[in-house]
Order: C-alpha cells, then structure tokens, then sequence
C-alpha cells in the first residue's frame, strides 16, 4: 500500500481482500471486497469477481472507443501522492513499523490517529463503509449491485428503494456492480 493515493482512492480498509479495477489515468471502474462484521467471505467469491473482471473489460473498451471518437489521445497520468509520503502515515509510521510493510489496515489506522490527534475525529468515520443493512439495504452477495430487500421505514424505504431495484450509480461512481463501489 506505499505507493497507493489513498488520497484519491477510496475503498474500505478493514476488509479480507481488495481488487481495485482502475485505468491508468485515475478512472476507478470498481473496487471489489468487502466485509460485514459476522462474516470475512460474505462479499467475495471467485465466480463474482471473475464477472465483475468481465465487465470490467467491457466498460474499458467502451471507455477507449469513447476517447478514441472524441480524438482524445493519451491522458497524461494523473499527479498523486503514495501513501508513504501522506502525513497521516508518515507520523503513524514512525512510532509504529517498518515503512517498507503497509497494508491496507495501516492506512485506516494512522487516518484515525492523525483524525484524533488533529481533533477533527468523529465516531461515524470509524466505518469507511457501512453495510447496507445499516441504511436498510440486503443485496445479492452473488450480483450485488440487486438489491432483495428493503427494510420498512429505513433510509433505503424513505429513499423509494425496492426489492429487485438496481443500484447502479452513487455520487461520482457512474457504474455500481459491488458493495465496494
């Protein structure tokens, strides 16, 4: 994780495995891997992460096509900062272990830190990512951009949320296929 812009990556760090599905010029297409608190494989198996790869190759074409219609050459790759040099990890760091060993539960950790040490900590950052019962949601572990069920006077119900509805945007994320994007 040194070299990670967690900056400008964001996915959850508390997890058993993360896929990132991103093209060299910034664009996340998806992240992949998740957890809830009761179960470290709820969200991942082999056959979905093999068709969340097959979709992903396919929004990459299209992706190409569009830039290629438009004339748009290469993009210049985009300027970022590795982890290594962020202040949060750095200070974390110093006290803590070895720089050339960062792992993705290090950077949670050393946000916190440098969160609480700044004075701008607040408890909800503790989860990244908060599971979608938490709002109301029960997605498909197997396609988990459908949602099965909507629990009754939850955010998800106030917000016109069904069973069987697809997510399948959420702020900058064009393109939702897991419970990590």
């Amino acid at each position: 994780m040194k070299n990670v812009d967690t900056t400008a990556i964001a996915f959850d760090f508390d997890l058993t495995m993360a896929v990132l599905l991103m093209h060299p010029d910034g664009t996340v297409y998806h992240r992949y891997g998740s957890r809830p608190a009761d179960d470290p494989t709820a969200w991942t198996s082999l056959a979905g992460l093999c068709d969340l790869l097959d979709a992903t190759v396919e929004e990459h074409e299209a992706k190409l096509r569009v830039d290629r219609a438009r004339g748009a050459g290469e993009a210049p790759l985009p300027k970022w900062t590795p982890a290594i040099e962020q202040p949060a990890l750095r200070g974390f760091l110093d006290d803590r272990q070895r720089p050339d060993c960062i792992h993705c539960h290090t950077i949670h950790d050393s946000q916190q830190h440098f969160a609480r040490a700044q004075g701008t900590w607040r408890d909800e950052q503790r989860w990244i990512h908060p599971e979608p019962a938490r709002v109301g949601l029960t997605l498909d572990p197997a396609d988990q951009a459908r949602i099965t069920a909507v629990a009754a006077d939850s955010p998800a119900a106030a917000a016109g949320l069904r069973a069987d509805d697809r997510i399948v945007s959420i702020g900058r994320q064009r393109s939702v296929r897991t419970i990590a994007d």
